[in-house]
């Protein structure tokens, strides 16, 4: 067996022993509370178990019907719904699908890196060390906790690979490759990382074609071929963008440029390094653990990288891309920020330090660029001279010495330990070049290894605590009465003991007036933001609020203009209170003020009120008018006299309404049935009006007779839909079908299409030659 054969099996063997060992190192069984956590109890696991419970039965759920009297789930893209990946969810549980995708994806972050850096001509050693840097250390493990984040970030290094290969040979194959991986990024659900991938591929490509300065047709081809890639991973990933696009047109998050307060609107002070180079802790503030880990090391051995005259093409352009995503992640410390924000699309997300993984990237192969320099230095070749060899020796002994001593001064013992290590496997190379050199990059690579699974502070705990979700979703009578009810609850406390955060209500079966999502729709936004503040909010706040909706009660609590009327329009029939939280002034003025009354299926986790103010989840109503601006009618609707089933405001002309006439107040309409795209409602009209139910108006709906008869949905109440019937007996049936996936499907079946058109080619090509 060839001799680079048995390294890299040796090699595929010490992956999987490590990646399992820092798997058990970094995942034990627990919970920890605090701020990596957070999104993976209150957004990620319950929308995950939303999407894919019972999958193969229902099929897939466009619309959740139980959060903020509906919206749409799919096309919020967050939970990736059409990522082949996700496949985990449907055969495993959500707490062991998400830690088998992070370790999935991070497998994939270091072999792509590790083929990167083979491509790049470094040594198997040094490309093991740069899997393993990029993979462990830095920005890729505290994806963790953001799994969309984590798998769109994953293909950085495969479209490297494909780009790589693009710039030397142009090919279908390399086209596919890079197709697929902007593809699957995209398809995963956090474009803001596709979009630094994106970036990171276009200016490697240029870095490429500029150094090498290849034949012009051969620059050509390149360059068309990465165009085609963008175009073709596009159409791959349109059965998700199409929704998505869709729902950005009338969403609360649109591709508008933000602010510098609103980009970083957590300070643009946030620390850079520790970012780029600490451990798989969340650090807003401060810097120690930085110097804790012998990750300082990567930096150092970049700097011995750059003098690499072999590869010196790669590890410029490579840092230059890690100065850029620095640059732009420092934010305004620098001037180049402004350019670099005007960049399309780079000023329409927040928090630019998450560019920070492609400098990790960067980072991590310049410093495996390092090693193999250092390890040919010792050896004298290709590099010429021993002048050369000794003070790239001694520069290297130098960084290493103040790694070591920065380990010594914070007392992280295992760091120092590594450190020393590494300095006497250069002192023993020094004195006998030629019998230690081969080893000394395996020495580097297995120290940083170590290091990654010993030190003490690495470790937060991700798996998720099975005592904690089992509270979450524990059954209580409460819950049963509020299913039996086709009204809504309102839950408060949520994330207190006992009581799940807001989107767990998809999972209990809940119909819920709250919810946890990124990208709501404006006029919910519009709707509950009213209802909280008293007045519209603006734009900025939306986009502090990165387009969560939560019900703050106490300001509704507190309110004196009785704008708690919204809640009853919303048919929120019952209020289920953290027994603690209800001694509060601001929920027990809510429940005198709505006279509500203390339900028996009430126990010491949760208090059930019944709210008689609430409005039929349907009703009939004749007393129409014409609905003006969404400030004003919200202010009219929040007032404590104002009565739906005599007056309702629809967005539609006044000569579209029946003419006013019959005054009797309006009734209760009965669901007839009901599912996630489909309500039907039975309707007895003495005289013309119109049928109201309070599910959120939103494009893709739409109505018709049971007979067959279209009817047109209309906005009522600013935020429910309605449709005009004539006086009779009427079954109105509404049905939801997501804008843009059709068209969205379509794009993804060309691109597939291409996608094989392009392998198909490359396959007779390879054959071929």
């Amino acid at each position: 067996m060839p001799g680079s054969r048995r390294a890299g099996y040796a090699l595929a063997v010490a992956a999987v022993v490590f990646l399992v060992c820092w798997a058990v190192r970094f995942l034990p069984s627990g919970d920890a509370e605090g701020l990596l956590n957070f999104d993976l109890y209150n957004y990620y696991m319950p929308a995950y178990r939303y999407a894919y419970a019972g999958l193969l039965e229902h099929g897939p759920r466009f619309w959740n019907p139980m959060q903020m009297c509906g919206i749409p789930s799919v096309a919020t893209q967050q939970v990736g719904f059409f990522y082949p990946f996700h496949l985990l969810y449907v055969l495993l549980p959500v707490p062991l699908a998400l830690v088998a995708s992070g370790l999935v994806h991070l497998a994939i972050v270091g072999v792509c890196t590790y083929g990167f850096a083979r491509r790049l001509r470094l040594g198997l050693p040094a490309a093991a060390l740069a899997g393993g840097l990029v993979a462990f250390l830095g920005p890729y493990p505290k994806m963790l906790f953001f799994p969309n984040m984590l798998e769109a970030a994953a293909w950085l290094p495969l479209g490297c690979v494909a780009v790589l290969l693009l710039a030397r040979r142009p090919a279908a194959g390399w086209v596919a490759l890079l197709a697929a991986a902007l593809g699957l990024s995209l398809l995963a659900g956090y474009p803001q990382a596709t979009l630094f991938s994106l970036y990171c591929w276009g200016l490697l490509a240029v870095g490429l074609l500029v150094v090498e300065r290849p034949p012009l047709r051969r620059a050509g081809r390149t360059f068309l071929g990465f165009a085609a890639s963008v175009v073709l991973g596009l159409l791959i990933a349109g059965v998700q963008l199409g929704p998505a696009a869709a729902l950005s047109r009338v969403g609360l998050r649109r591709l508008a440029g933000l602010s510098l307060d609103e980009m970083f609107f957590l300070g643009w002070s946030h620390p850079v390094l520790p970012g780029l180079l600490g451990r798989a802790r969340w650090s807003l503030g401060g810097g120690d653990e930085m110097l804790q880990s012998l990750a300082v090391l990567a930096p150092l051995l970049a700097v011995v990288g750059l003098f690499s005259r072999r590869h010196r093409t790669s590890a410029l352009i490579l840092g230059g891309l890690g100065s850029l995503a620095i640059l732009y992640a420092a934010g305004p410390r620098t001037p180049v920020f402004a350019y670099l924000a005007r960049l399309p699309l780079l000023d329409v997300f927040r928090q630019p330090e998450r560019s920070l993984f492609v400098a990790s990237f960067a980072l991590g192969l310049v410093a495996a660029i390092g090693v193999e320099r250092l390890a040919r230095a010792l050896r004298g070749a290709g590099e010429t001279g021993s002048r050369e060899r000794q003070g790239v020796l001694a520069l290297t002994v130098v960084l290493v010495l103040g790694a070591l001593g920065l380990a010594v001064h914070v007392g992280a013992a295992v760091s120092a330990a590594c450190a020393t290590l590494v300095l006497g496997s250069l002192a023993l190379a020094a004195a006998r070049p030629a019998a230690t050199s081969a080893p000394l990059a395996w020495v580097l690579t297995a120290a940083l290894l170590v290091e990654i699974l010993f030190v003490p502070g690495f470790v937060y705990r991700y798996l998720p605590d099975p005592e904690r979700l089992a509270r979450y979703e524990a059954e209580r009578p409460a819950h049963e009465v509020v299913r039996r009810s086709d009204q809504r609850v309102l839950v408060i406390g949520h994330g207190g003991i006992g009581r799940p955060p807001a989107k767990y209500a998809s999972v209990l079966g809940l119909r819920s007036v709250d919810d946890y999502e990124p990208q709501s729709l404006r006029r919910q936004g519009e709707f509950f933001g009213y209802l909280v503040a008293g007045r519209l909010p603006t734009e900025e706040e939306f986009i502090q609020a990165n387009g969560n909706l939560h019900l703050k009660v106490a300001p509704i609590g507190r309110a004196e203009d009785g704008r708690q009327r919204l809640l009853d329009l919303a048919a929120a029939r019952f209020l289920l209170v953290d027994p603690i939280a209800a001694e509060s002034w601001p929920i027990r003025r809510l429940v005198e003020r709505a006279g509500m009354k203390l339900l028996p299926e009430s126990d010491d986790r949760g208090l059930l009120f019944d709210n008689p103010r609430a409005s039929p989840r349907a009703y009939v109503v004749y007393g129409l008018e014409s609905a003006p601006p969404a400030g004003v009618l919200l202010d009219r609707l929040g007032r404590a006299s104002f009565d739906p089933l005599e007056r309702t405001y629809l967005e539609a002309d006044a000569d579209e309404l029946p003419r006013a006439g019959y005054r009797r107040r309006g009734e209760a309409a009965s669901l007839v049935s009901e599912s996630a795209h489909r309500v039907e409602v039975a309707a007895e009209l003495a005289a013309p009006g119109a049928l109201v139910l309070t599910d959120t108006h939103a494009p893709g709906w739409t109505a018709r007779l049971a007979d067959g008869t279209p009817l047109r949905p209309i906005a009522a109440n600013h935020l429910f839909r309605a449709v005009l019937l004539p006086a009779g007996s009427h079954r109105v049936i509404f049905e939801y079908r997501s804008p843009g996936l059709r068209l969205g499907l379509l794009g993804t079946l060309c691109g597939l299409a291409g996608l094989g058109m392009l392998v198909r080619a490359a396959r007779r090509t390879g054959a071929a030659e």
